[in-house]
């Protein structure tokens, strides 16, 4: 059953995560392999003090081995390859070949999790997937041999993101959203610690910014939300709302780097929405609403009230 609040943490995490490509166009002077060692260091800074608040001890201790290095290891992969293909093809493609993979988690999750997926699900994640299409700009998408790493880059990261909600989602219902952030993080540091070419303090001094940027707010905290939100929700849920992130990149565009959506990302946005809040939209808001028979017979009982009175 999913819970409200679940929604909130889910949205909070888009808007966060939206802010990726604002923050990895400001760097400068370092790899991919290195930004994304240095955001999961900030990170892991960031969870250790909200884990020393709250006294999660026993975050530190490694449980169920092997969700944990599925569920780390590849969101270690997405994070590497999400920075690349930002840094090696358009928006457009990162966007689009990026979020039109996770839809691999919804068949994933009705054969191997047993979760349902009713037919108002399927329509709403087909109105986001559209929308997502509409998004991007199907004629913007390009294939050209030059933008070939990038857009491998941008369906890699799809990928990945499909398995790090599949194993991260069965990992939610059983420790919590601090452990399973922390540990993504710690394995990410880990794998990436031979690839980081780090010679000096000065890029990183110069670049502190927005590498603070992206690993506490977009990293750090987004990912406690974005856990939070996963124990919370269904993985269809959680693949429809977090196919708001695109829209809230746009607007993030749109306003800091003068980058207006076409008319046709406003109906791809109009869509996306109508999917997300459909699927937000609790049923009890309209099971719970009165029948037209109950109406009638609330007012004749009143009419008779009035009569004696």
């Amino acid at each position: 059953m999913s819970h409200p609040i679940g929604f909130i943490y889910l949205i909070s995490y888009a808007v966060l995560i939206s802010f990726i490509s604002v923050f990895t166009r400001q760097i400068n002077g370092l790899s991919i392999q290195t930004i994304a060692f240095i955001r999961a260091l900030l990170a892991i800074v960031f969870i250790l003090t909200v884990i020393f608040s709250k006294k999660e001890w026993r975050v530190f201790r490694l449980q169920y081995t092997g969700r944990t290095l599925v569920s780390s290891i590849s969101y270690c992969v997405m994070t590497v390859l999400f920075i690349g293909a930002f840094m090696h093809t358009t928006v457009a493609n990162t966007i689009f070949l990026t979020y039109i993979a996770p839809c691999i988690s919804v068949i994933y999750s009705k054969f191997f999790l047993d979760e349902s997926i009713p037919t108002k699900s399927l329509s709403n994640l087909t109105f986001s997937i559209l929308g997502l299409f509409l998004i991007a700009g199907f004629q913007s998408l390009s294939l050209e041999s030059e933008l070939l790493l990038g857009n491998l880059m941008a369906l890699g990261a799809g990928v990945s993101y499909a398995v790090m909600m599949i194993s991260s989602k069965p990992l939610t219902n059983k420790v919590s959203n601090i452990y399973v952030t922390f540990w993504q993080q710690i394995f990410t540091v880990i794998l990436l610690f031979p690839l980081a070419s780090i010679n000096s303090a000065t890029p990183i001094i110069e670049n502190a910014f927005p590498l603070l940027g992206l690993g506490i707010f977009c990293t750090g905290l987004a990912y406690l939300f974005f856990t939070q939100g996963m124990r919370l929700l269904s993985t269809t849920q959680a693949l429809i709302i977090t196919s708001l992130e695109p829209i809230v990149a746009i607007g993030v565009a749109a306003l800091l780097l003068n980058e207006l959506p076409t008319p046709l990302a406003l109906l791809g946005i109009v869509f996306v929405l109508f999917g997300a809040f459909q699927i937000a939209l609790p049923d009890q808001l309209f099971t719970n609403l009165p029948t037209p028979n109950v109406l009638s017979k609330a007012l004749s009982s009143n009419e008779m009230m009035s009569d004696t009175l």
